[in-house]
């Protein structure tokens, strides 16, 4: 369950880590996911694809996927009691094709900017809930994600001389080129973001509302930053041409770029759930997230010039090519979901007990995305999901533990709404510009399925 007023174990610790007061004994989880995508085709668009630095009519258009490929991961988490009033709990889901993925897109292009790679990151954290009062519970999560600094060094040298007899290419022309990096690092460092919870059970201070549950939360900013730094010199020796002297000059081009790659803005949730005495379980939330304070994964251009000594001393700016304008909304989305506890089975003395659990959720998420300006597409849709799972309960084979074992599993599908985003370009052959159609088309499906174990003892 995945409800903000109703957890069970150590999910708890991305939901509402408040709810950890309530493990009862050592818990051990494991699960395995994966999510397919199939979202709408996207047209051709304009681009230099014959790389001779025009965007003309003799470039080929340039066909844009809209396959973001799978996205599965495997989720760990441990959790235990200490004593009455403190429940801990550790939590981690790791991608399986990479660990990190860093990666930025061009905003020219038509982009699922929510999609294309925010669905593969490494989420860990540990979190603690505590009993305040009987039946209110105060908890909080360290959620651990990295940032990361590239930093290189390098010099790219090259001789040109003046044409002479029987030269036919450009290339005869230059010789001796090198590329040299004096230095390269990459430093990934550790980065943390706070989630704060209350859970409060009502039915433990107020005996008629026995089962109704309250919780809510709060989650800082999430993201993994990552700063890219690059310090290129770049030397020409020119001989032969002409009446002048061999000479040399270098330019200086220090280039600083910032990528803020797995974003997740900051998000308050309200939840609200019924417990109905080991029979059924309900649960409705409401999470107020805030997409309008996003930074978007786009290589953002720092202070950069380019100097030429030889030229000038003043230094020559360098325009940021990725510019763009977007206006995101804060969204309010909701879900609700429930569990039907079935009758238990006596399985025998040496198998113990068996008991289904049938499950089944729904939820809604607006899209954020209100406009954008010339010369970019942000694409993006509400969404709805539905979702169904079942679970067996089982007692341990030859009473190897003391609690019992349960496995969950579960199928989810998303619809993204159908529909058209007009775009606007400079011009007919602004590179990124779809051809012959001035909108985009949205919409598609996403499937997820998984299956969980999880043990108690």
């Amino acid at each position: 369950m995945g409800g903000i007023a109703l957890t069970d174990g150590p999910v708890g610790v991305f939901v509402n880590p408040a709810t950890l007061q309530r493990i009862e004994r050592n818990n051990a989880m494991i699960g395995y996911s994966m999510l397919r995508n199939d979202l709408a085709a996207l047209p051709d668009v304009r681009w230099d694809t014959n790389q001779d630095g025009r965007v003309d009519g003799t470039d080929d258009p340039l066909a844009i996927s809209s396959d973001y490929g799978r996205s599965d991961g495997m989720q760990i988490a441990i959790g235990r009691n200490i004593g009455p009033r403190i429940g801990v709990a550790f939590n981690a889901f790791m991608p399986a094709d990479r660990l990190i993925d860093i990666s930025a897109f061009e905003p020219a292009i038509p982009t699922w900017f929510m999609y294309e790679d925010r669905q593969r990151r490494f989420e860990m954290g540990i979190g603690f809930g505590w009993e305040q009062l009987p039946g209110v519970n105060l908890g909080g999560t360290v959620q651990m994600l990295s940032r990361a600094r590239f930093r290189a060094t390098g010099t790219l040298s090259a001789s040109v001389r003046g044409a002479e007899e029987g030269d036919t290419e450009a290339t005869d022309l230059v010789s001796d080129v090198t590329l040299d990096f004096h230095e390269m690092t990459l430093d990934i460092e550790p980065a943390i973001s706070p989630m704060i919870g209350l859970f409060w059970d009502v039915g433990e201070l107020v005996e008629p509302l026995d089962g109704l549950q309250l919780g809510a939360t709060w989650r800082g900013p999430v993201g993994n930053p990552v700063e890219v730094e690059l310090d290129l010199q770049v030397n020409a020796e020119l001989e032969g041409i002409g009446d002048f002297e061999p000479m040399s000059f270098a330019a200086l081009a220090p280039i600083s770029l910032g990528i803020f790659d797995h974003a997740l803005p900051a998000q308050w949730g309200f939840g609200v759930a019924w417990d109905q005495a080991d029979v059924f379980r309900v649960y409705g939330d409401a999470r107020l997230t805030r997409w309008d304070q996003i930074p978007v994964n786009v290589a953002e251009l720092g202070t950069t010039e380019l100097l030429v000594p030889l030229l000038s001393d003043d230094a020559i700016q360098v325009q940021d090519g990725n510019t763009y304008d977007l206006t995101l909304a804060a969204t309010w989305s909701t879900r609700m979901g429930g569990e039907l506890l079935l009758p238990t089975w006596e399985m025998g003395e040496d198998i113990g007990t068996v008991r289904p659990i049938l499950r089944a959720g729904w939820s809604y998420e607006p899209t954020p995305l209100e406009s954008f300006g010339p010369d970019v597409a942000f694409l993006d849709s509400d969404r709805m999901a539905f979702t169904g799972g079942l679970g067996v309960e089982h007692g341990t084979p030859f009473n190897l533990i003391e609690g019992p074992v349960t496995w969950d599993a579960f199928g989810q599908y998303h619809v993204l709404a159908s529909g058209e985003i007009p775009v606007s370009y400079s011009d007919e052959f602004t590179p990124g510009r779809p051809i012959g159609t001035n909108s985009v088309p949205v919409g598609g499906r996403l499937w997820a399925a998984g299956l969980q174990w999880r043990m108690q003892y």
